[in-house]
C-alpha cells in the first residue's frame, strides 16, 4: 500500500494503492461512521478532473478579476472623465456643452468609449457639432493612468459644420497657444499624465448632415447614413480610405446652383496635407444607380491660386441623371423634359485657377441611344446617337478653344434628324451648324431665350438649313435670319412669343442667303385671331425689315405692307393696311375687345372696311410700348347691330327699352386716332333704329372716358308714343328738333357719369370736327384717294358746329 498524502488531516482525501486491486478509503475522524470504500478511478478519467478543476479555478479567478477591474473603472469613471472634459474645455476658444456624458467600458472592449448625448461644440452663431451623439474611443490601458488616447469617433443622428467665419474655420476650436499640445501627437512621457493624444484612426458617421460653406462661393450639404473613414486623421494630415453613401444636396460652385440631391455611394482614398496643402484623390469611385463614375488626381493651394490636375470618367451614365446634376435651365418647362440612353465620357482637368487665371479643361462624351420626350404634345425624339467634345482652351487666349456636337443619328415621328454644330473661340463664341430631317420644334427651345420663345409642339421638316458665322453674344432674331439659309416646311407648330399664343397650322418658308424670307401659310393662328391662305415676303437688311403680307381674317381680306426699324434693339414697326369686310364680332373677340370693356364682341355686329397707318413700338422684351402707340385710321361699319350696351339704357325715359337693348343702324362712318394711350374718335352722326345722335369722345386704355353726345329728344318721345318696332327700320334722320339733349359721358367704363351740358358739347364737335379734316388729309396723303366719305344731306344740317 502507497500513502499519497503527506500528512493526515480532517475532511483530506486519501489515495491507497494496493496491489494487485487499488482501494479507495475515505478518511473520517468520527469514527463511529462507517468507512465508505469506492472503486478508484483510471489514470484518463483522473487526468479529466484534473483539467475541469483547473478550469474551474481559472474562471473563478478571472471572473474575480474581471469584477474587480470593472469596479476600479467604475470607481475611476468620474475622475476620468472629469480629468477630459476639464482638458478638452482649457484648450477649447469656445465652451463645450452637451446634456450627458459617461464612460463605455463594455460595448468596445478592449477600447473604452467616452459617450456624450447631445454636444454642441463651437460658438453659438456658428457651432462645429450640434447635436446627437459622440462616442469618443481610447485606448483602455493608459486610460487608467489618465492618459487620453483617442484612435476612433463615431458620430451618429448629428450636424456638423465645417464653415468659414471672421477668418476663422469652425473646426478651429483650440486656443492658439494650446493648438500644438491638442492637435499635434503628444509627446506622453510617464511622468506627465496631463498630456493626451488626438491619434485618430477612425471616424464613423451614422445618420449625420454634414454642412460646409467657406464663404468663397463653395457650399454644399452632405447627408450621410453611415460612412467610415480610416486611416491617419490628425491635425497635420488626413490620409484615409472612405467609405460611404449618402446623398449630396444643394451644391453652390460660382455659378452653378445644384437642382436635385444625388444618392450616391462612395469608395476611394482621400488624403489631404495640411502642411503640403494638398488634397489627392486615388481610385475614387462614386456609384449612382444612374452613373459610375471614377476619379483621380490632385489639387495643390499655392499663393492666390490653385494646382488642379484631375481626371474624371463615367460610365453607364443616364441622362436623366446627369441633367439631374446641371444646374437650374432657363428653358421653360425644363423639369418636364425627359432624357433616356447610356452616356460615357471623360472630363480632364489642368492647370492654375485664380482671379485671372483658369484651368484647362477638355470633355468628349457620347450618347448612345438616346431620346428626348418633350412637354405636353411636344413629341418624342429617339434613337439618338450623339457626340460632344468641349475644350475651354489654353493659355490667356481662347482661339483655340471649341465646343462641338454632331447628332448622327435620331427619329422624330418616323422621320430621320441629322444635325452638326460648331463652336469655336468660345470667348466670342460664333457658331456655324447644319441640320436636315425633322426637326422637333420644342428643340429650339434649348438654343432661344425661354423668357421670349417657348415652342410647344409640332414640326419643321427641313429639306435643308444652315447658319454661318453666327455671333452666340449678340444673338437676336435679326442676327440669326441674316445668317441663315433655309428650306423647310412647318406641320401644327406652337409656341409663345412674349406671352402670346401662336400656331402655324402649314405652310412653306423659303429664306435665301440675300436675307429674302417668303412665306406660305395656311392658317397663322395669333392668340385668338386666325389669318387665313398668308402669304408673302420679309426682306431683312442690317436692322430693318420690309414685309409685304396678304391674307383672310375675320372672314374680311386684309393687305399690309411697312416696315420694322431697329430689330434686334427697341423695334418699331410701322405699316399701312387696308381691310375689307371684317367682321367686327370676330375681330373684337380675336383681340380680346383690345383690353377695354366698353363696346365688347357681345355689343357689336357688322362688316367693316380700315384703312389705317400703324407705329407700334416695342420694348427690348418684344412687349409694346402701349403709351407710344400711334394710330391713323377711317373706318366703315355697315349693317351694323348693337346689343345689351348698359350704358344706353340709361336713356330708357326717352326710347323703348327693347328698343335700346337691340339697336340696328345704317352705317357707321368715321375717323379714329390713337396717341398718348388714348383713342380720340371724332364726331359723327348715327342713325339707328332707337334714336339719332351725335356723338364724339376720347377713351383711355386704362378704361377713362370723355364722351360728350347730342340727343334728338323730340322725336325719340314722338318714337316712344308708338309700339315697339319689331322690324327695327331706320329712324328718320333729323339731327335737330324741338326738343335736343345734350349729355357729357365721364368717369370710367365701369362708373359712367352722366351730365346734362350743352356748352361743353357744342364746344367739343366744334374741335372734334377740326380732327377730322385733319385725319381726312393724312389718310388721303398716305392712300392716294379720298377715304373720306360725304354723309348724305339730310345728315348735313348741324348748325351747333358749322
Amino acid at each position: 500500500m502507497r500513502l499519497y498524502s503527506p500528512t493526515l488531516n480532517a475532511n483530506c482525501i486519501y489515495f491507497l494503492h494496493f496491489e494487485p486491486e487499488p482501494l479507495l478509503f475515505v478518511n473520517n475522524m468520527n469514527h463511529n461512521e462507517p468507512i465508505v470504500v469506492e472503486k478508484p478511478a483510471t489514470p484518463m478519467t483522473l487526468q479529466k478532473k484534473k483539467v475541469v478543476n483547473g478550469l474551474k479555478i481559472m474562471l473563478i479567478i478571472f471572473l474575480v478579476m474581471g469584477i474587480s477591474f470593472l469596479a476600479i473603472m467604475q470607481w475611476k469613471s468620474d475622475v476620468i472623465v472629469e480629468k477630459i472634459m476639464s482638458q478638452v474645455q482649457a484648450q477649447m476658444e469656445d465652451s463645450l456643452r452637451y446634456d450627458d456624458i459617461s464612460l463605455e467600458w463594455v460595448r468596445y472592449f478592449p477600447s473604452a468609449a467616452l459617450r456624450i448625448e447631445n454636444l454642441r461644440m463651437g460658438a453659438d452663431k456658428t457651432p462645429f457639432i450640434q447635436g446627437g451623439n459622440i462616442d469618443v474611443v481610447v485606448k483602455l490601458f493608459p486610460l487608467l493612468s489618465e492618459k487620453v488616447i483617442i484612435n476612433r469617433l463615431k458620430i451618429s443622428d448629428s450636424h456638423i459644420y465645417i464653415t468659414h467665419h471672421n477668418g476663422r474655420w469652425t473646426y478651429d476650436l483650440f486656443k492658439k497657444t494650446e493648438k500644438k499640445a491638442a492637435i499635434d501627437k503628444a509627446d506622453v512621457s510617464d511622468g506627465d499624465s496631463s498630456k493626451w493624444e488626438t491619434l485618430v484612426r477612425q471616424i464613423n458617421l451614422e445618420n449625420t448632415i454634414l454642412h460646409y460653406n467657406d464663404r468663397e462661393g463653395v457650399s454644399f450639404s452632405l447627408d450621410v447614413n453611415d460612412g467610415k473613414l480610416e486611416g491617419d486623421i490628425n491635425g497635420k494630415l488626413l490620409d484615409a480610405d472612405i467609405e460611404l453613401n449618402g446623398s449630396l444636396d444643394s451644391m453652390v460652385m460660382d455659378d452653378y446652383r445644384q437642382s436635385d440631391p444625388f444618392a450616391f455611394e462612395l469608395t476611394g482614398n482621400f488624403k489631404y496635407d495640411r502642411e503640403k496643402k494638398m488634397q489627392e484623390l486615388k481610385n475614387f469611385r462614386v456609384v449612382n444607380k444612374g452613373i459610375d463614375l471614377e476619379g483621380n488626381g490632385f489639387i495643390r493651394n499655392e499663393p492666390n491660386q490653385k494646382w488642379y490636375d484631375l481626371h474624371i470618367a463615367w460610365k453607364d451614365g443616364d441622362p436623366q441623371v446627369i441633367k439631374s446634376l446641371l444646374p437650374v435651365q432657363k428653358i421653360k418647362n425644363w423639369t418636364a423634359y425627359s432624357f433616356s440612353g447610356n452616356s460615357e465620357g471623360q472630363i480632364e482637368v489642368n492647370g492654375y485657377s485664380s482671379k485671372e487665371k483658369k484651368p484647362h479643361i477638355k470633355l468628349s462624351t457620347e450618347l448612345k441611344d438616346g431620346s428626348i420626350k418633350f412637354p405636353g404634345e411636344g413629341g418624342h425624339l429617339k434613337s439618338m446617337v450623339l457626340n460632344v467634345a468641349y475644350d475651354n482652351g489654353q493659355g490667356k487666349t481662347k482661339t483655340n478653344s471649341y465646343m462641338r456636337a454632331n447628332l448622327r443619328n435620331s427619329s422624330f415621328h418616323g422621320n430621320k434628324l441629322q444635325g452638326d454644330l460648331r463652336m469655336e473661340n468660345l470667348d466670342k463664341p460664333v457658331v456655324d451648324a447644319e441640320v436636315k430631317g425633322s426637326l422637333p420644334a420644342s428643340l429650339l427651345n434649348f438654343f432661344t431665350d425661354s423668357s421670349v420663345y417657348n415652342f410647344k409642339e409640332g414640326i419643321f421638316d427641313i429639306d435643308h438649313y444652315k447658319v454661318t458665322g453666327l455671333d452666340v453674344k449678340s444673338f437676336s432674331t435679326k442676327t440669326f435670319i441674316a445668317n441663315s439659309i433655309a428650306k423647310l416646311q412647318t406641320e401644327d407648330v406652337k409656341f409663345s412669343y412674349n406671352k402670346d399664343e401662336i400656331e402655324i397650322i402649314g405652310g412653306n418658308i423659303d429664306l435665301d442667303e440675300a436675307g429674302k424670307m417668303k412665306v406660305d401659310l395656311e392658317e397663322l393662328i395669333w392668340n385668338k385671331a386666325k389669318g387665313e391662305d398668308v402669304d408673302g415676303e420679309l426682306i431683312f437688311a442690317g436692322d430693318n425689315v420690309d414685309f409685304q403680307l396678304k391674307g383672310k381674317h375675320s372672314q374680311g381680306d386684309v393687305d399690309a405692307k411697312g416696315v420694322v426699324t431697329g430689330l434686334g434693339k427697341n423695334p418699331v414697326l410701322t405699316a399701312e393696311w387696308k381691310v375689307k369686310g371684317i367682321e367686327m364680332h370676330d375681330l373684337l373677340a380675336a383681340f380680346s375687345n383690345f383690353d377695354q370693356t366698353f363696346i365688347t364682341s357681345e355689343n357689336l355686329k357688322g362688316k367693316a372696311d380700315v384703312w389705317s397707318v400703324t407705329t407700334l413700338p416695342y420694348d427690348v422684351d418684344g412687349n409694346i410700348r402701349m403709351n407710344d402707340v400711334v394710330v391713323r385710321a377711317a373706318i366703315d361699319i355697315k349693317d351694323g347691330q348693337l346689343q345689351d350696351m348698359k350704358i344706353l339704357e340709361d336713356f330708357s325715359k326717352y326710347v323703348h327699352l327693347d328698343d335700346l337693348r337691340d339697336i340696328r343702324f345704317n352705317q357707321f362712318r368715321n375717323y379714329l386716332k390713337i396717341e398718348q394711350g388714348k383713342v380720340f374718335m371724332p364726331v359723327v352722326f348715327i342713325q339707328s333704329s332707337a334714336l339719332n345722335l351725335s356723338i364724339n369722345g376720347v377713351h383711355s386704355f386704362n378704361q377713362e372716358i370723355l364722351y360728350n353726345m347730342k340727343m334728338n329728344a323730340g322725336q325719340a318721345a314722338a318714337n316712344k308714343l308708338k309700339k315697339v318696332d319689331v322690324v327695327k327700320r331706320f329712324k328718320q334722320a333729323r339731327k335737330s328738333g324741338w326738343i335736343n339733349l345734350y349729355y357729357v359721358l365721364s368717369g370710367t367704363t365701369s362708373d359712367v357719369k352722366y351730365e346734362q351740358d350743352q356748352k361743353q358739347v357744342i364746344t367739343a364737335f366744334e374741335q372734334s370736327s377740326q380732327m377730322k379734316e385733319a385725319l381726312r388729309n393724312y389718310l388721303v396723303d398716305r392712300f392716294g384717294h379720298d377715304v373720306y366719305w360725304l354723309e348724305p344731306n339730310e345728315w348735313e344740317d348741324i348748325p351747333e358746329y358749322k
